[in-house]
């Protein structure tokens, strides 16, 4: 079982992933964050594999909270599910130690692959 933290500030976005993923007979969501800074309070708290963050979010973005939690983590997975499209983006999200970046439009078999593959 893969045990999942979402982190996204738009309610939305956050329903929508728990609801295409809730069938996964491997994939368990164990929690969610609404800004960088609870991303990483939860992700300590609930020790999940994979960590889906989104990059604009209150308090602290999405690519500082994913430095701190694969400096604080190892073991965790993180990937970045995000709108922007920008390769300093990507870049800075890989050098923060992210996993994976997939764009918000991804299609959802090539999220739940990416999931996986992790």
């Amino acid at each position: 079982m893969i045990k999942i933290l979402l982190a996204d500030d738009q309610c939305l976005m956050l329903e929508g992933i728990k609801a295409i993923l809730k069938d996964e007979s491997g994939i368990e969501i164990v929690g969610t964050a609404t800004d960088g800074k609870s991303a990483i309070a939860q992700a300590l708290k609930l020790q999940p594999d994979l960590v889906l963050i989104d990059i604009e979010m209150p308090k602290m973005n999405g690519i500082v909270a994913t430095k701190y939690i694969c400096e604080y983590m190892p073991t965790t997975k993180v990937i970045i599910l995000t709108s922007h499209k920008e390769q300093s983006y990507i870049t800075q999200a890989l050098q923060a130690g992210a996993s994976g970046y997939l764009l918000k439009d991804t299609l959802i078999q090539d999220l739940k692959r990416a999931i996986y593959s992790l």
